[in-house]
């Protein structure tokens, strides 16, 4: 055989192994698509609950692919914890499971308190690691890690308890809805404001 025939079979071989190796990815790729729950963690305010703070962490579930996933559980992973901590917030046992179809978004959230009492009976002290999850059929999709500060959260719950300007902000909330920050630091200084009366609540009635 020619050396130019030869050059030209190898080209053709390493064409085609090429090709087969890019299809693989790009199905691969697509595979990974089709199914995409991305998970994130913010702080704010859930007015549904009523005797408790109202502060919470929220976990958000958004359906990036192109199919629809079913949820069946969310809730966080926290550092130093042998099993997750499930999101058991009012209603949820009626939203569960879900069907998100492409681009619809399912939130839960966890108190404070119920964050607070976990490390207390679990003897934890000072930070933690945790990362929200939402669990399907097809597996696990979690957040990126957030840093919790036990001793900022007991603080923060313990400025707004029984303050009056904080009662009158969340009952104006929860006919306006929830309230979500994107870090601790946010809503910390958010609702530093409210107590110390920097910020003024003003209904539609009084404008």
């Amino acid at each position: 055989m020619e050396l130019a025939s030869i050059v030209a079979l190898v080209s053709i071989v390493t064409g085609v192994g090429g090709l087969v190796t890019g299809s693989i990815s790009l199905a691969i790729t697509l595979r990974e698509k089709r199914r995409n729950v991305k998970v994130a963690l913010k702080w704010g305010i859930d007015t549904t609950y009523q005797k408790t703070s109202g502060i919470v962490l929220w976990i958000y579930a958004v359906n990036g692919g192109y199919q629809p996933v079913v949820i069946h559980n969310a809730g966080l992973h926290v550092s130093g914890l042998a099993g997750p901590l499930i999101a058991a917030k009012p209603l949820s046992h009626n939203q569960l499971p879900l069907k998100l179809e492409p681009g619809d978004q399912y939130s839960t959230s966890i108190s404070s308190e119920v964050l607070i009492e976990t490390f207390r009976s679990s003897n934890f002290q000072g930070r933690s690691n945790v990362r929200g999850y939402a669990q399907t059929v097809f597996g696990e999709y979690q957040s990126s890690r957030t840093d919790l500060d036990i001793k900022r959260l007991e603080d923060l719950v313990a400025l707004v308890k029984d303050n009056a300007r904080y009662k009158e902000y969340k009952d104006f909330m929860r006919s306006m809805g929830s309230l979500s920050m994107e870090t601790f630091t946010d809503i910390e200084q958010w609702l530093e404001s409210i107590v110390k009366g920097s910020f003024e609540i003003r209904r539609a009635s009084e404008e």
